[in-house]
């Protein structure tokens, strides 16, 4: 009976062995698509200001 119960043991610990990785990468998907997101849209609004000080600078 030991040996089922260590089988058992180790059974489990590999279970939560992927569940915590994929959660890991589930997390750091999620952290890298809205760091691209926010960096995308800060650039377009720094371009965007800068474009419209120009403007005005020409009239």
């Amino acid at each position: 009976m030991k040996g089922r119960s260590q089988v058992n043991i180790y059974f489990s610990m590999l279970i939560i062995t992927i569940f915590a990785s994929l959660a890991t990468i589930a997390i750091v998907e999620v952290a890298t698509t809205n760091i691209i997101a926010a960096a995308t849209s800060g650039n377009e609004a720094t371009y965007a200001a800068l474009r419209e000080s120009i403007l005005e600078s020409r009239l």
